[in-house]
């Protein structure tokens, strides 16, 4: 699983890994992601050319965010296939939420191949300055 927890996560814990339900990890499982954070939110993109988005589904579950697609196999009319180097078949793609996000506020949408998710943060999440005052 992915975890949005803090800035100081290095990429040597399981980021941009999947989970599979064997417990091992593998990044070819599904489309790979980018995850920038900004001040106020997160910001998730993961690839998925030509993905219906009428196949893509987005939920959150227990602060997981779950990412389900499937892009059916194209039958071939003629013809021997001499290399097959496309995906095809249903993935999934868990993200471990922090509780800094604000899941009600969670946007997805799916444009030329890219899904980007806005992950907005609670406000008591967003740091801010304090002014000090003279007594």
């Amino acid at each position: 699983m992915i975890s949005l927890l803090n800035s100081a996560t290095s990429i040597e814990t399981p980021w941009f890994r999947s989970e599979v339900p064997n417990g091992k990890y593998q990044k070819d499982v599904a489309p790979p992601v980018d995850i920038i954070e900004h001040a106020d939110h997160y910001v998730v993109e993961a690839e998925m050319p030509g993905m219906d988005p009428n196949t893509v589904d987005v939920q959150v579950m227990d602060y997981k965010l779950v990412i389900t697609a499937e892009r059916p196999a194209k039958k071939r009319e003629e013809g021997h296939s001499r290399l097959r180097e496309r995906s095809f078949g249903r993935f999934q793609r868990t993200l471990r939420l922090s509780e800094s996000v604000d899941v009600d506020g969670i946007r997805a949408v799916l444009d030329k191949g890219v899904l980007t998710l806005h992950l907005p943060k609670r406000a008591s999440a967003v740091e801010r300055k304090i002014p000090v005052n003279a007594s």
